[in-house]
């Protein structure tokens, strides 16, 4: 098993409105297009300066789907959290999004490819 990491995107301190997508276009996995037996993880640092609740939305097979993050319960301001997200091949791109007013958030997502054969 081999892994490879990679700083896949980012934003820092950077104003966002409440339900509106924290980058410009959404974030596209490595994974579209590969093998099965090539798996993407992305580690996802978040901080919020103001107690909020996180979603991502992704699109799966032409579907959008909302995943709250930490069970939906809301980030404590300040804190940072990370959270791992699998990227299964069907994922063609997914966005962040908060709950609670405008505020500077801080997002880095890391990409972690690991390669298995199964």
């Amino acid at each position: 098993m081999s892994t490879e990491s990679s700083n896949h995107a980012q934003i820092i301190a950077t104003s966002k409105a409440i339900n509106t997508d924290w980058f410009a276009s959404d974030i596209t996995p490595s994974s579209a297009g590969t093998s099965v037996s090539t798996m993407f993880k992305h580690t996802l640092m978040i901080q919020c300066p103001t107690s909020t609740v996180v979603n991502v939305q992704y699109v799966i097979d032409g579907s959008t789907v909302v995943m709250l993050l930490n069970n939906g319960t809301a980030l404590v301001a300040g804190a940072v959290y990370f959270f791992d997200l699998l990227m299964p091949q069907n994922i063609t791109g997914y966005n962040i999004q908060h709950a609670t007013g405008t505020q500077n958030v801080t997002c880095i997502i890391s990409e972690t490819k690991t390669g298995w054969i199964g």
